[in-house]
């Protein structure tokens, strides 16, 4: 959220409730207010307010920056989530043992050579498909056709309009790179169709935790009007990424994840309830459908408390 809530109820007072019910509360707030300074301190003192601990609070200054704490951001979900361990007891005193003598060594053996990671398709070899989007799909998570010059990163993917990249990482004289084109053809003057194969296979996501208990995870995304379209785009981004550092599809100690859009006071939708978010597959699926509000609400504004308590 950018903590522009209008407050018809105080969000920290319902919040608070939620916490002495056992509800874990962590924020992820977009500052984006320049160089306003009370902006940011009443931005920061909502957020503590929502929480009850500046230590459960992630900031950034943009959008653009929430790929920055992605890792941070699941490594605290996880944390506060956790049950508090037991204290671990004294150990017991051992009588000192009788030496022993040393081994002989083995001898060394030449440490082999690391494994080439598999390759397959590349990203940029299928258009990205998403509703509404024209416009090829940048890093952050915007669309724009000027990914570089607009600041939202390297080119991503292009959209089905469009579908081919060209292999010349220039086009034209502004900041874009990789021409996206409706056929291959159009790429003969800029290196040709991007080859689509031979990339490395990515890692498969890393938890960012190993909980011990099951974890109910409900992600309450800000879709007001003070959003906008590309900060809901980018917003959405990094959710799709967090989920991928959680402990999906493992079994008894699984997460589900379920995503909830607010914006004026009764308009809240669930993308996914927690009885469907088992599988990344299913969370990445129910978050690339989603729509901001602001394309059927005129001017969403942004009823915090009454998002919390639903």
């Amino acid at each position: 959220t950018d903590c522009q809530s209008n407050r018809v109820r105080d969000p920290a007072n319902v919040s608070a409730l939620a916490r002495q019910k056992g509800i874990e509360v962590v924020a992820v707030g977009i500052k984006n207010y320049g160089d306003d300074e009370v902006m940011k301190k009443h931005f920061f003192d909502e957020l503590v307010g929502i929480v009850g601990h500046k230590g459960r609070i992630l900031t950034v200054d943009t959008f653009a920056e929430l790929a920055s704490i992605v890792t941070n951001t699941s490594t605290m979900v996880c944390k506060y989530a956790e049950p508090t361990p037991k204290p671990t007891p004294l150990p017991t005193a051992m009588p000192t043992p009788a030496p022993t003598h040393k081994p002989t060594p083995l001898p060394t053996v030449p440490t082999p050579a690391p494994t080439p990671k598999p390759t397959g398709p590349c990203l940029w070899a299928s258009p990205h498909n998403m509703p509404d989007r024209q416009e090829p799909m940048c890093e952050d998570g915007a669309f724009a056709w000027d990914c570089v010059g607009d600041g939202h990163g390297n080119r991503l993917q292009c959209s089905s309009s469009h579908p081919v990249m060209c292999a010349s990482p220039k086009c034209g004289a502004s900041g874009k790179n990789y021409c996206c084109e409706a056929n291959a053809g159009n790429c003969a003057n800029a290196g040709g169709a991007r080859p689509g194969t031979g990339c490395p296979l990515p890692d498969p996501p890393v938890p960012g935790c190993a909980p011990s208990v099951p974890l109910d995870l409900v992600f309450l995304l800000d879709s007001s009007g003070s959003i906008g379209k590309k900060g809901f785009d980018q917003s959405r981004m990094f959710l799709k990424t967090v989920a991928k550092y959680l402990p999906l599809d493992r079994g008894n100690v699984s997460t589900q994840v379920a995503v909830v859009q607010f914006s004026d006071m009764g308009k809240e939708s669930v993308e996914i309830p927690l009885a469907d978010g088992l599988s990344f597959k299913k969370v990445e699926a129910a978050v690339n459908a989603m729509k901001w509000h602001g394309t059927f609400i005129n001017d969403p504004m942004t009823h915090t408390a009454e998002a919390i308590e639903y």
